[in-house]
């Protein structure tokens, strides 16, 4: 009996749940990075303008929202591709260029969290939103990184397991001459 792999079947296994899963937790952890900003990621120190709690740089909290929401609508935007597109070959670049910018929101914001100073921020107002939001950050790092893994992992599985499928049809179609019980050197010698 010969068997023919069902490269669909193969395909659709756990493999993109488990990509669509890990998307989703990328997601989570973007709108937890805007919302922290957002929330907490200003103060007001005696005066009308908000000042932002990372070294008082605003581009530190706009950059950190901006990545935020496009990772957000880009985790969502890849989860819908991954679904309807799976063998889509752009989609791994894009995904690296999503982990790049978490990559340069995580040094920016932690280097302008450690430039500020406790005086700057009274009564240690957002400091707890700001070390939120780097830590969340490095977990979205985290995430893509190991999404990008996973996907390379499947696409070897799905590989190997054709391979071990073909090399198995074709040892079912070859008769095997010999006596099985002994091993390959020793059948040759004989």
């Amino acid at each position: 009996v010969v068997f023919s792999p069902d490269l669909k079947e193969l395909s659709d296994s756990s493999g993109l749940q488990f990509s669509g899963s890990l998307s989703q937790i990328c997601g989570v952890f973007s709108i937890v990075v805007f919302s922290c900003i957002v929330n907490e990621g200003y103060i007001n120190i005696g005066s009308e303008r908000l000042l932002c709690v990372f070294n008082k740089n605003a581009h530190a909290c706009n950059y950190g929202m901006t990545v935020g929401v496009a990772c957000f609508l880009g985790s969502t935007c890849f989860l819908i591709l991954d679904v309807y597109f799976p063998s889509m070959s752009n989609l791994k670049d894009r995904k690296r260029a999503v982990l790049f910018l978490w990559f340069v929101g995580f040094c920016f914001l932690a280097n302008q969290w450690k430039a500020t100073s406790p005086d700057e921020l009274p009564l240690a107002q957002g400091s707890d939103a700001a070390r939120a939001i780097i830590t969340f950050c490095f977990f979205s790092i985290l995430s893509w990184v190991f999404s990008q893994i996973k996907i390379s992992l499947n696409k070897c599985m799905i590989i190997y397991s054709i391979y071990c499928l073909t090399v198995e049809d074709v040892c079912h179609l070859s008769p095997i001459v010999g006596d099985n019980s002994l091993p390959f050197s020793a059948s040759k010698s004989m």
